[in-house]
Order: structure tokens, then C-alpha cells, then sequence
């Protein structure tokens, strides 16, 4: 295998362990919607707390996971924006890098809500 090769690789291994990530922050988001259910079942309002922090946790790893896609995009535009050969190709990564950012910023919104409300009105959409 070539240096290219093995770099393509390793990013598409790490990206697997990204989307078991996102696997387990989906499993999460789960469990504190049970949490918020139990809690109005029961009215137990002190456990709703809990559900938010996760909540907060699963919105600041997605920001994360969400600004490496934006990051792996733009140098997958960056390494077509240049080569006359791939003007088409450079156009499809403008897209992707355009969708990423805009996946990055409403994950950010979505954050700022969840770190601001007193109670959570619905899970944190994860992807």
C-alpha cells in the first residue's frame, strides 16, 4: 500500500470510529428521553436536570465531530480547487463543503439552546 493509499485508510478507519460515535450519542439521546419520560411519569422534575446534561454532552461532541467533517472537506476542496482536470470534481466538493458548514452551524445552534434552556423541550438531533 502507498503513502496515499494508507492516509485514505486511516481517514476512512477513523471515520468508522466516528460513526460508532454518533451510534452511541443516538443510544444516549435514548436514554435521556427516557429519563424525561420517567420524570413526568413520575413527576420527579430534579431528574429532568440529568437528561439536559446529556443532552449538553451529546451537542458538544457532535460540534466537534461535526468541525472535522468541516475541516476534512474543505482540504478535499482545497486539493481540487487548483487542478484544471477536476473543475467538475471542484464543484461537487464546493457542495459538500457548503453542506458541511451548514450541518456545522445548526449544530451550533442547536447547542446554544441546549446550554441556555431551563428544561429540555426535545432530544438533540445528532445526524
Amino acid at each position: 500500500m502507498n503513502k496515499e493509499n494508507q492516509e485514505d485508510y486511516d481517514r476512512l478507519v477513523f471515520e468508522d470510529n466516528i460513526s460508532v460515535i454518533l451510534i452511541i450519542l443516538s443510544i444516549l439521546n435514548i436514554k435521556a428521553n427516557q429519563i424525561i419520560e420517567e420524570a413526568l411519569i413520575n413527576k420527579k422534575s430534579h431528574n429532568i436536570q440529568k437528561a439536559l446534561q446529556i443532552y449538553r454532552f451529546i451537542s458538544a461532541v457532535s460540534i466537534l465531530i461535526y468541525l472535522y467533517f468541516v475541516l476534512r472537506n474543505y482540504n478535499f476542496y482545497q486539493a481540487t480547487k487548483n487542478d484544471d482536470k477536476k473543475v467538475d470534481e471542484n464543484n461537487l466538493e464546493k457542495i459538500r463543503l457548503i453542506g458541511s458548514i451548514l450541518i456545522f452551524i445548526g449544530t451550533l445552534m442547536l447547542a446554544y439552546v441546549s446550554f441556555n434552556q431551563k428544561e429540555p423541550m426535545g432530544e438533540v438531533e445528532i445526524g
